[in-house]
């Protein structure tokens, strides 16, 4: 599973890790917004129904955790909603690691200041414009609150059994020899 701020590299780091594998066996997803359907479900349901069957494995490009760090620093949940939501999420994964799962999650990190200039280099190439918004230069604007939220979610969720590795990826060599 890898998450992480928006520009932190995880496309890049995902595109070398996924070369390196046989396709024969593992799924990329890249998890989206839940849809008006999927709001209905529980909170974890669409995320119970993507994972893999038992020896398979998937690579999550975030995955459930933004339902609960960027929704808790938007103010779309409440802080008690978000302590709700993220002792959910460590029940889902022991389930999933009691059926003999192994949990691998990846938090790429960086600061404020890189973000935003990695925002704005992709934002000046055509090729690649597409991939930055006005939500995540408001989101950089706010990064203060958003890291508050993540490294509550980082602590209250880093377990035995699903632990994070927070991997500093300002130097995008580094990040990817820390991965791998």
């Amino acid at each position: 599973l890898f998450d992480g701020w928006n520009a932190a590299g995880k496309g890049s780091v995902l595109r070398n890790v996924i070369l390196t594998l046989d396709p024969r066996n593992f799924t990329a997803k890249s998890t989206l917004p839940p849809t008006v359907e999927e709001l209905r479900e529980p909170f974890l349901w669409r995320h119970w129904c993507s994972i893999p069957q038992w020896g398979d494995f998937a690579i999550y490009d975030k995955s459930w955790y933004p339902e609960v760090s960027n929704d808790r620093a938007m103010g779309k949940i409440t802080a008690k909603e978000a302590v709700a939501r993220m002792g959910s999420i460590n029940r889902f994964e022991r389930q999933m690691a009691d059926d003999g799962a192994l949990i691998l999650m990846f938090f790429l990190h960086i600061g404020k200041k890189e973000q935003r200039q990695r925002m704005d280099k992709l934002a000046a190439r055509k090729a690649t414009a597409w991939r930055v918004s006005k939500e995540d230069y408001s989101r950089n604007k706010d990064y203060d609150k958003f890291l508050r939220a993540y490294e509550d979610m980082l602590a209250r969720t880093d377990t035995s059994y699903a632990p994070w590795h927070v991997v500093p990826a300002h130097d995008r060599r580094i990040a990817m020899a820390q991965i791998y």
